[in-house]
């Protein structure tokens, strides 16, 4: 019986260390803060290697920039000092890495009012703005970017990572190279003065088939509400309140094209599909090389 109870114990512990996941040493953080008036302030430039960024409308007229670092070892968050500085009325946030070293990871909390020119380039971090109004300059190499409630002059671009955008409108061009982009729209596009035509599109961007593939070309349109999704070989998916007005204009070269919307309609050679949602009304413009697209109605209450 007491060989028994030993060998329950035993099991018992045996399982309990199968469940619980091994737990490496505790990551060393350090928090640092920056303010700066904002009317003092025109353009924002944020430099990053690693980590993620995170940019929120700011309650009140300052600037708030917050910095944590991240490293396994404590003497390793000495490896990178981070300068954050004003020179007239532009903020520049970078890093400095001791030679040899890069085993830190910064991310960036910055909460700025609408209106500046925000420019972030990250080599592999997360990008994530919301409610913001103004100009964005953005890009990242492999990490994802989130765009939520965003209006104005706006590049976005990761090279592999993936792009979720909710009610993103203005002057855009948003693209990925290898990742995946889902744009979501439930509620109404802006119309502009001067706006960009499905005309437009149709008569200046070109294209022919060859046997090696396709030759395009795009030169650049005329007017504003230049609304442009543009990927290489990921999937984009544009999802829309059923009901929402909207001109659509889709190119791809893969044939793998999908819709709800039955008013678009495709070339003789399935490369590009146009319509008049619901009536019509602004452009949106979906470019894809080798991947696929698919336009999705949404069923909101």
């Amino acid at each position: 019986m007491k060989k028994t109870l030993t060998l329950l114990l035993l099991m018992m512990i045996l399982t309990l260390n199968a469940c619980t996941p091994l737990v490496s040493a505790t990551a060393s953080v350090q928090a640092s803060d920056w303010t700066f008036p904002a009317d003092t302030v025109k353009s924002l430039v944020i430099t990053n290697d690693s980590g993620d960024i995170v940019v929120r409308q700011a309650l009140d007229k300052d600037i708030l920039i917050t910095t944590i670092k991240s490293a396994r070892n404590p003497d390793d968050l000495s490896n990178v000092d981070i300068q954050v500085k004003q020179t007239n009325d532009v903020i520049t946030a970078v890093l400095n890495y001791l030679p040899g070293q890069s085993s830190v990871s910064v991310d960036f909390d910055i909460q700025v009012p609408s209106g500046l020119s925000i420019q972030i380039e990250s080599a592999s971090g997360n990008i994530t703005i919301a409610n913001y109004q103004g100009t964005l300059n953005i890009s990242t190499s492999s990490g994802k970017i989130i765009l939520q409630d965003i209006q104005g002059e706006i590049r976005a671009n990761t090279d592999s990572g993936d792009i979720e955008t909710h009610n993103v409108d203005g002057n855009f061009h948003i693209g990925s190279g290898s990742g995946n982009i889902v744009a979501t729209y439930t509620t109404a596009l802006q119309k502009v003065e001067n706006p960009v035509l499905l005309s437009d599109v149709q008569n200046l961007w070109t294209y022919k088939l060859t046997p090696t593939g396709a030759d395009s070309s795009f030169p650049k349109l005329p007017g504003n509400g230049q609304r442009i999704f543009e990927n290489s070989s990921g999937t984009i998916t544009l999802q829309l309140v059923h009901d929402l007005q909207a001109d659509v204009f889709a190119q791809l070269f893969s044939r793998d094209f999908k819709s709800d919307f039955q008013e678009l309609q495709g070339s003789t050679d399935k490369v590009r599909y146009v319509g008049h949602l619901n009536g019509g009304g602004p452009l949106i413009i979906l470019t894809n090389a080798n991947g696929s697209i698919h336009v999705e109605a949404l069923s909101i209450p």
